[in-house]
């Protein structure tokens, strides 16, 4: 549990982190890509396409690779996304590079690392519920809110210090440097819990004592007279207690029959089968 936390405590501080970092660099002239309000806004387009779609597609991918695999990937996206960020600025201005000019690149590259932010979020925030639930066995709500509450701290301290970083530092590049390498601590702890998850979900060995029965070789069941499954073994003290009931509710029925019946016909044959006799015998109504 506590690794789950700690995995979806950095997953919180990326996310956010990233957040902060990025609206700056886009929005900065001196050490960032200048750009305006409706640029920037045109920016996150595919980011809000991906957080629309992209939970359609991820049970699929959910159940082909595992929530473990999933969360990875997720992580794995926004590192990839906190390294080429800063990269952007390289980009020469004015200049061609492949047949397509600069600013080309600049808009496939801003719009592939909002598409990576939008499908990395979705998996990595829905992968490490799924694993945190799968590891709980009680106290569900408690532990979910535990984690809730952690991961609430993290968006707390993510936009500080992230702002912190960048106005102390006079810069974009060391930030998102910080938020890869919070990227690589969370994945080493992400191959963690997938490990402790897989454990889990083993089915433990059997020992020699439970292994014994299952290597000798036990002679097939007794099959019914219908063909259906195999025939259980019916306690003594049980069918006898079958068989007074069944006779005391016969009785029963009998002394109803007569009571009630107008005619005086006599509604049950005077001779009682032997079977019936023998089922009925000693028992006292």
């Amino acid at each position: 549990f506590a690794l789950c936390v700690l995995a979806q405590f950095g997953l919180n501080l990326v996310i956010v982190g990233f957040e902060e970092a990025y609206s700056l660099f886009c929005a900065s002239r001196p050490s960032g890509l200048g750009l305006g309000p409706s640029d920037i806004s045109a920016s996150l387009t595919p980011l809000s396409l991906s957080l629309l779609l992209w939970p359609l597609a991820f049970p699929r991918l959910e159940r082909a690779i595992g929530a473990a695999a999933c969360f990875q990937q997720g992580v794995s996206l926004f590192l990839l996304a906190s390294l080429a960020t800063p990269l952007l600025r390289t980009i020469p201005a004015g200049r061609s590079l492949l047949g397509l000019p600069s600013t080309a690149w600049l808009w496939l590259f801003l719009s592939a690392i909002s598409l990576a932010r939008g499908v990395g979020g979705v998996q990595a925030t829905t992968s490490i519920a799924l694993l945190l639930n799968s590891l709980l066995h009680t106290d569900l709500g408690l532990y979910n809110g535990l984690a809730v509450s952690a991961s609430a701290l993290a968006r707390s301290i993510a936009p500080a210090l992230t702002g912190w970083t960048i106005g102390a530092l006079h810069g974009f590049r060391v930030p998102f440097y910080l938020i890869s390498c919070t990227c690589v601590a969370t994945l080493v702890v992400a191959t963690r819990v997938a490990a402790l998850a897989s454990a889990q979900s083993r089915p433990p060995p059997l020992d020699s004592a439970a292994r014994a029965p299952l290597d000798s070789a036990a002679p097939p069941p007794a099959r019914s007279r219908t063909g259906g499954g195999s025939r259980r073994r019916v306690d003594p003290e049980s069918a006898s207690a079958v068989a007074r009931i069944t006779a005391r509710t016969r009785q029963r029925l009998l002394e109803l029959l007569r009571r009630h019946d107008g005619r005086g016909r006599r509604l049950v044959p005077t001779a009682e089968p032997a079977e019936h006799r023998r089922m009925s015998s000693g028992v006292k109504v």
